[in-house]
C-alpha cells in the first residue's frame, strides 16, 4: 500500500529542501555546514513522521478487524 504524503510530511520535506538551497548559496563553510545539518534534521524528521503515519495506518487497520 502506498502512503500518500501528508502536510506534516510534505512540509518537513519542504524545509529540508530550503535548507539544502540555502547551502549551496552561502559562500561562508560554517553557514553551508550549519543549513546541511539542518537539512539533515528535517528529513530525519520527516522519516519519523512517515513512520508514524504508517503505524496509525497499522493500528487502525487493526482495529477495524477487531
Amino acid at each position: 500500500m502506498l502512503l500518500k504524503s501528508t502536510p506534516a510530511l510534505a512540509y518537513c520535506q519542504r524545509r529540508a529542501s530550503e535548507c539544502e538551497r540555502l547551502a549551496e548559496n552561502s559562500d561562508i563553510p560554517d553557514r553551508t555546514d550549519f543549513y546541511l545539518r539542518l537539512a539533515a534534521n528535517w528529513l530525519r524528521l520527516a522519516d519519523q513522521r512517515e513512520f508514524t503515519d504508517r503505524v496509525d495506518i497499522f493500528l487502525d487497520h487493526v482495529t477495524k478487524d477487531e
